[in-house]
């Protein structure tokens, strides 16, 4: 038998290269400006439900991660806006307004980690509304106008 060499401290392994849990980036991100950025000014103005995660999740410029040991109160954490199941008729939305005003060329909706429990569909509503008539608007929606400020 031949003699093998052994290994008798951790350092002695070589170690692995960390897994990178994210998402490719987008088939627009380099022809068209990201308009729904935190960083920028774009803002959720309203969510039906915030349960799971935040609708502000959808804002980061980051790529969505997933930490497969983390939880809270609420369950599982999410980098992404997770809402309750619903047990009664309608669906959850949620509001926001863009960076600035501009013509929308492109949408893309990631569902990365969302495996399973991803929305089957999902429709897309604009609106080009002056600063009055969103003001306006705000007011009829609960705590949209405090997210204005």
């Amino acid at each position: 038998l031949a003699h093998s060499s052994s290994i008798t401290s951790v350092a002695d392994f070589e170690q692995p290269v960390p897994a990178k849990n994210v998402a490719p980036k987008g088939p627009f991100a380099s022809q068209y400006t990201n308009l729904c950025n935190a960083r920028d000014g774009a803002k959720i103005l309203f969510a039906t439900d915030d349960w799971f995660a935040a609708a502000d999740n959808l804002l980061k410029e980051t790529p969505p991660i997933f930490d497969p040991d983390a939880y809270c109160e609420q369950g599982k954490v999410m980098d992404g806006w997770e809402t309750r199941r619903r047990r009664e008729e309608g669906h959850d939305w949620c509001l926001i307004q863009l960076s600035c005003r501009a013509e929308v060329m492109a949408l893309e909706l990631d569902t990365a980690h969302f495996t399973g429990n991803h929305v089957p569909k999902v429709s897309i509503e604009i609106a080009d509304l002056s600063s009055e008539e969103l003001s306006a608007f705000a007011l009829k929606i609960p705590h949209a106008f405090e997210r204005l400020l």
